[in-house]
């Protein structure tokens, strides 16, 4: 099965790991992505400037970042993503 998230398609089957982060710079340093949870502890030290969802694939060192403005439009992609992979078992 498919999945496509913002012009991305991909096949659910191939995923790894899928990782949820923040894009974020400290202090007008370079953007980097960073764990939510590591968001949660550290919001007063960084910028955050947009969302992502990384992706990762069996068998290859393909991945994939697709990215949000805004939080909870990330976390609806997730939700999305979370109940096709759930539909396959």
């Amino acid at each position: 099965m498919k999945i496509s998230i913002k012009d991305t398609e991909f096949k659910i089957k191939d995923i790894k790991n899928i990782y949820p982060s923040a894009i974020v710079s400290f202090w007008g340093e370079e953007k980097t992505p960073i764990s939510l949870d590591w968001l949660e502890q550290n919001r007063d030290k960084v910028i955050v400037h947009s969302y992502a969802i990384l992706i990762l694939f069996k068998n290859s060192s393909q991945k994939i970042e697709i990215h949000f403005n805004e939080y909870e439009e990330m976390m609806d992609s997730l939700k999305l993503l979370f109940e096709k992979i759930k539909s396959l078992n």
